[in-house]
């Protein structure tokens, strides 16, 4: 599980200066990032994985929201369970 590169599974948030805010280490390689938007502060990103992992990232919150787990690594997700599912297939 942990045999994957540490940069493929950190995320990190940085202001419009360059400066390093917060760090997210996941549990598998990061495959898929969608802007999910928010109110200024508690912005939210969508990351699939390469484990089949579905979580939500907040910019206000140190840990990751899981959301669902799927069979094989993620390759898109819209927020919908159904859509993960249809565009993951084979």
């Amino acid at each position: 599980m942990f045999n994957t590169p540490l940069q493929e599974r950190q995320l990190q948030l940085l202001n419009y200066e360059g400066v390093l805010i917060r760090t997210w280490l996941l549990d598998a390689a990061i495959r898929y990032v969608k802007a999910a938007g928010g109110p200024p502060g508690r912005e939210g990103v969508l990351i699939g994985l390469k484990s089949g992992d579905v979580v939500k990232v907040f910019a206000d919150n140190p840990f990751p929201v899981p959301l669902i787990k799927h069979g094989v690594g993620i390759r898109c997700a819209t927020g919908a369970a159904r859509a993960i599912e249809s565009c993951n297939r084979g």
